[in-house]
């Protein structure tokens, strides 16, 4: 080893389900760097000002860490305490502990956007039909007005989302808005016992249900809050919700009550989270009804959207519903999105150009083909629901879908149970639903005075010049080598 480099060593290993890897610190530079909060400063802010929220003592506004300079006088000994992510956002700030960062959007925004149109994301997207409500999760709607209820210096936003947001359209969104119309299409004159549930990144799932959301009725999901770290970039579904919005309030007062339901998923509420130091776990376990719900809505049989190609089965969370379900004599199949792309149907002049007027030609057909609507029914072997009976037409020799209509729900070994828990309204007719998991998902960890409990910020005190940084489950608040225990 040469004497003259840096020595580095291991401060904290972690090894949890998906997470295994070690932090590692510089000997002597840590020493250099590190900015203390002097203990006497720190009980003095907490006497008085500390109350209680869920058994952990938080700081008021009032108590200023950030910035405290050391003084030669002992640290605040810390330890660090998992937390629901969520819960955390909401009491101390969407961007809690990350104030100085910035949320990144892929796209453009194509069109001028009034902020104050954020405050009607979640009543613009709901339901229309009461029964369908208890299944709506306006959770990611309701950020951008949200402000914390226990500001912390230094690590709470004063600002609210909505003004870090904006309305994005990207091609990606462009394509599964024209795949929804298509897929709606089929089911112009089905019968009322199907229901569709689109499971694509979130921005394309959202798209998708714009352009189904004519004929069905969007049931958003979307159980998290964006951050600058956050693990599921639920920014950029709030942003193409932005975009999407006046679309989905005038079909919302155009929708009848014969509209079929659309559950709409985030398929990156799974994403891998590998380093608990640097990222924020905003994942989330998706909550369907449980199967006496469903066939209480009249559903017997569901299709379900998945991205295409490779994927060809439903993500953990979903297998033991599906299973439930089909135990329940709910028929579930797969459908690709990329079994919808453009083809030359057989139109009129007319008809094609009022298409080229709306943007809409080539239109996308399922499989590519002129016979998109018996295709799709002859491959599912479901009943269009028509007065007369469909053709057993096939798709033409050069046009075909993918194997995913031969897919079936089986069960297998997960992390993950049912949302078997019957859903209870709430007062404004949304509901709840519990899902059981064997692993820790949207848990963050917070540091915490060790004697008090108080909450002094983030374990890696991003957007401060002082916190807990050495990754550590303990230490002295504003040092890398601090003493403590978990």
């Amino acid at each position: 080893m040469n004497p003259n480099e840096p020595t580095f060593r291991e401060a904290h290993r972690v090894e949890k389900q998906g997470i295994v890897g070690a932090k590692w610190w510089q000997e002597g530079l840590a020493e250099q760097t590190a900015v203390a909060v002097p203990r006497r400063t720190a009980l003095a802010g907490m006497v008085g000002l500390a109350t209680v929220i869920g058994g952990i003592a938080v700081i008021g506004s009032a108590l200023a860490i950030c910035g405290a300079a050391a003084a030669g006088d002992s640290e605040v000994e810390f330890k660090t305490v998992d937390q629901a992510s969520l819960t955390i956002q909401r009491q101390y700030g969407w961007n809690f502990g990350a104030v100085i960062e910035s949320l990144v959007f892929d796209g453009e925004q194509k069109t001028p956007f009034d902020r104050a149109a954020f405050g009607r994301l979640r009543n613009e997207l709901m339901p229309v039909k009461g029964e369908l409500r208890p299944f709506y999760w306006p959770t990611l709607f309701e950020a951008p007005t949200a402000m914390p209820k226990t500001p912390i210096e230094g690590e709470s936003p004063t600002t609210p989302l909505s003004e870090a947001l904006k309305p994005v359209f990207t091609t990606a969104m462009d394509v599964a808005y024209k795949r929804g119309k298509a897929l709606a299409n089929l089911f112009a004159k089905a019968t009322a016992d199907t229901a569709v549930l689109v499971d694509l990144p979130g921005p394309e799932s959202v798209a998708m249900a714009a352009g189904m959301a004519e004929r069905f009725e969007p049931i958003s999901t979307f159980d998290n809050w964006p951050h600058p770290r956050g693990v599921v970039p639920a920014h950029m579904t709030l942003a193409a919700a932005a975009y999407y919005q006046p679309l989905f309030a005038k079909m919302q007062q155009r929708r009848t009550l014969g509209a079929l339901p659309l559950f709409v998923l985030d398929r990156k509420r799974l994403s891998q989270y590998t380093d608990e130091t640097r990222q924020f776990d905003n994942r989330y376990v998706a909550k369907l009804p449980p199967p006496d719900a469903v066939k209480k809505l009249g559903v017997k049989r569901l299709l379900y959207v998945v991205p295409g190609g490779a994927e060809t089965t439903e993500l953990d969370d979903l297998n033991q519903d599906f299973v439930d379900y089909e135990k329940a004599g709910i028929d579930v199949k797969m459908v690709a999105a990329t079994d919808f792309t453009t083809g030359v149907p057989k139109v009129t002049p007319d008809e094609q150009k009022k298409l080229e007027e709306a943007g809409d030609w080539p239109p996308y057909l399922y499989g590519g083909d002129d016979a998109s609507a018996e295709g799709f029914w002859s491959d599912y072997g479901w009943d269009a629901g028509t007065t007369a009976p469909v053709p057993a037409k096939k798709l033409a020799p050069n046009r075909h879908a993918s194997a995913h209509k031969s897919w079936a729900p089986t069960a297998r070994a997960t992390a993950f149970g049912s949302s078997t828990t019957a859903p209870s309204a709430n007062a404004d007719g949304t509901g709840s639903m519990s899902k059981s998991a064997k692993v820790a998902m949207g848990v963050t960890a917070v540091a915490v005075a060790a004697g008090t409990g108080v909450v002094l910020g983030t374990r890696y005190g991003t957007g401060r010049t002082s916190g807990p940084r050495s990754g550590g489950r303990s230490g002295s608040f504003g040092r890398s080598t601090g003493s403590g225990s978990s």
